[in-house]
């Protein structure tokens, strides 16, 4: 019976991680110019169904940034409404539920300003970096000696729909260059 569980769980998390390969995909260049912030120039992608542009799947829409340089800064991935995904919510709720911190202090339903919203949202971002989605993401950032590195995220809050617990935040995944990318200057 372990067994067959074992391959259950595992043909769901394959599911899981193809269904991030077809989500479709835009990318735009942010310009950002001020007397406050640097002039920084990057790429960020964004869910189809939440922008405007030629939609792609993921590894189409590196491609698209690439052929347009070399060495493109692609800044995040922006998650926007895929934080509904029913994947994202059973990983990211499933891990909150095995923190002692979460059993401790629950947060409130409904409002994002709450006592320990600041220990929670370390905790959403860890269980996001964790993700089969993420895991997805990151498979094909590789091939460009990137990842997703980090997760930055607004106005988190949870709550409880058909006896079940949903998360709601506005979320950017960072990407930055791979650990294992290798120095042109000293290659290994």
């Amino acid at each position: 019976m372990k067994h067959l569980f074992g391959t259950f769980a595992g043909l769901v998390i394959s599911v899981w991680a193809a269904h991030a390969q077809n989500v479709q995909w835009t990318a735009h260049v942010v310009h950002h110019d001020s007397s406050k912030v640097e002039i920084d120039d990057g790429w960020v992608i964004s869910p189809a169904s939440d922008s405007a542009g030629e939609s792609r799947g993921f590894k189409e829409t590196l491609e698209a940034i690439y052929a347009h340089g070399n060495a493109p800064h692609i800044k995040h991935v922006y998650l926007g409404t895929l934080f509904h995904r029913d994947d994202l919510q059973a990983e990211v709720v499933g891990y909150l539920k095995k923190q002692k911190s979460f059993h401790d202090s629950p947060p409130p339903f409904g409002t994002w300003a709450f006592k320990g919203s600041g220990e929670i949202q370390k905790l959403v971002s860890e269980a996001l970096l964790q993700s089969q989605f993420v895991t997805a993401l990151n498979n094909v950032l590789s091939r460009h000696k990137q990842t997703i590195g980090s997760v930055s995220m607004e106005k988190l809050y949870f709550t409880k729909e058909h006896d079940k617990i949903i998360w709601h935040a506005i979320v950017w995944l960072l990407v930055t260059p791979s650990a294992n990318k290798v120095d042109a200057a000293n290659p290994a």
